[in-house]
């Protein structure tokens, strides 16, 4: 949530305020943490390629301009130090907005500033993000194979796995069973 309210971009999902619910007598720490965002009508780029099981059925034109906001988003963020980590199309949402279709980047919870990334090294930490689509670097630290730092490279490369997946409509997961991406 810092990282959110320190960055605002019409790409990059809005945060409004975080509401904190003490459940029960909250002496348990049944307390919940709710995230207020803006909405997006039209849910994840995940799910709305799934509706078009067929890798056609999406003109190119549409999946390059939702990767090229994508881009956008997440330069402004490498601009300012952070890197998101964990780019997928389910991190992806599709807002309508009056003009039109529109992209927001979200799910900023495995999101470092570069100052973080640089003390987690020191602390041999790795942070979270979803291994199919994790650079090299960060699958080598997350199994024990050294330690090298998460940089922008990282999410450039979460970019490239989504965007197979969505121009494919396979998962990373049947790139790796086949051999064609290897650590």
């Amino acid at each position: 949530a810092f990282i959110l309210d320190a960055v605002r971009h019409p790409l990059i999902l809005r945060t409004y305020g975080i509401v904190q619910n003490m459940g029960g007598d909250g002496a348990r720490g049944d307390h919940l943490h709710l995230l207020v965002v803006e909405k997006a009508a039209h849910g994840s780029l995940m799910g709305f390629v799934e509706k078009y099981p067929q890798p056609d059925e999406i003109p190119l034109f549409f999946l390059f301009a939702i990767i090229t906001d994508v881009c956008a988003a997440v330069a402004y963020l490498h601009q300012r130090g952070v890197v998101h980590n964990d780019i997928k199309a389910e991190n992806i949402l599709l807002h309508n907005d009056p003009y039109q279709f529109c992209v927001k980047v979200c799910d900023f919870g495995s999101a470092k500033h570069e100052t973080a990334i640089e003390s987690d090294m020191h602390l041999n930490r790795t942070g979270g993000g979803t291994q199919p689509f994790m650079a090299p670097e960060r699958l080598y630290e997350a199994y024990g194979k050294g330690s090298k730092p998460t940089t922008s490279y990282s999410d450039v490369f979460s970019i490239c796995m989504t965007i197979i997946q969505i121009c494919s409509r396979k998962t990373p997961e049947q790139f790796h069973d086949c051999g064609a991406y290897q650590t």
